[in-house]
């Protein structure tokens, strides 16, 4: 079950140790599996700490992965009403927006 379905489930069931684990899983994307641009992921999997590769065979930053991290920031934000998770939405949002105005 993924982070966001965890999260899902705390609202169900408001057992705090659901809460607990997604907010661990949620510090450990951001100190180790987040590139600077806000998206995640290489081939929709997490590698070992700080393994971001990088160019075009490394498929980084899928549009699904990213749509996934900002719903899971927004269900974060709206359990505990605690910013930085409007942050991580505000750095994902703005590389989808630069990525279609490139195109």
């Amino acid at each position: 079950m993924s982070g966001l379905g965890i999260t899902k489930l705390y609202k169900i069931t408001g057992e705090e140790e659901l809460l607990k684990a997604v907010q661990i899983a949620w510090n450990d994307i951001v100190q180790n599996r987040l590139y600077i641009t806000g998206t995640s992921s290489w081939y929709e999997l997490f590698r070992g700490d700080d393994v971001l590769p990088t160019g075009e065979e490394a498929h980084m930053g899928e549009g699904c992965v990213t749509v996934t991290w900002i719903r899971f920031n927004y269900e974060l934000f709206t359990l505990t009403g605690n910013l930085k998770y409007l942050d991580q939405i505000e750095k994902s949002t703005t590389i989808i927006y630069w990525v279609q105005k490139i195109r």
